[in-house]
């Protein structure tokens, strides 16, 4: 009996040093509109991945485990981030009386952002851009075009003179529908067990929910190892 009794203590003391030290190595997925790629590149540093169907946002962070949760760290913001939306308007030719206005949206590393809208501002008269983020619109000079997309800050461009106009606007993440990435701050904790397949993390700010992650890659990308 003493004997049993002895094996049944080093297992629970075996189970409880193994919560404390577990390696989730590997990447770890939350799929959907708004999904998340977390790839664990060491026992206590991560990258992560928050991507939409028309942008994504990556950085890195810290981790450790106690009493059987995990805890992630953000250790900075991306600079594109801080950067605020532009647009850059090139004129190519004259038009009398009116301005015909070519658009392009695209991101910072520059893929189109398709299915955005333009609209003239203070009215309602405005297009749709199609699946390579381009469109065109005819306006009455002086007039300011407003380009935005889902999830986008929006960005606006004056147009004084008549002319052939080309638009190329680029559309940052909008950070209120998203929310800010503070530097310093536990941001999530896992609730429940740590294993090596999967995990539940409950997220502090209120715009982003409990989200379950499941293992896709047995082993950290080679371009994030040490």
């Amino acid at each position: 009996m003493r004997n049993v009794l002895m094996l049944l203590f080093l297992i629970r003391a075996s189970t409880s040093s193994a919560q404390n030290s577990v390696e989730l190595l590997g990447t770890y997925r939350h799929g959907g509109f708004v999904g998340e790629d977390i790839t664990f590149a060491g026992v206590d540093s991560f990258y992560y991945v928050l991507w939409t169907c028309t942008s994504s946002n990556a950085g890195r962070g810290t981790c450790r485990v106690r009493e059987g949760r995990l805890f992630l760290q953000f250790e900075y913001v991306p600079d594109s981030a801080r950067l605020s939306s532009k647009a850059h308007l090139t004129r190519t030719g004259d038009l009398e009386g009116f301005a015909y206005v070519s658009i392009s949206a695209c991101d910072t590393s520059g893929e189109p952002i398709p299915f955005g809208t333009v609209r003239e501002y203070g009215t309602r008269y405005g297009v749709q851009l199609d699946a390579d983020g381009r469109s065109s619109i005819k306006v009455c000079p002086p007039a300011t075009l407003v380009i935005g997309a889902i999830a986008r800050d929006t960005v606006r461009c004056t147009i004084t003179e008549a002319g052939i106009f080309t638009l190329q606007a680029t559309l940052l993440r909008d950070q209120q529908a998203y929310g800010p990435i503070t530097d310093g701050r536990v941001l999530e904790w896992v609730l429940g067990d740590v294993t090596r397949e999967a995990f539940e993390v409950q997220y502090a700010e209120p715009w982003r929910r409990v989200r379950y992650f499941q293992k896709v890659q047995g082993r950290p990308a080679a371009r994030n190892r040490k």
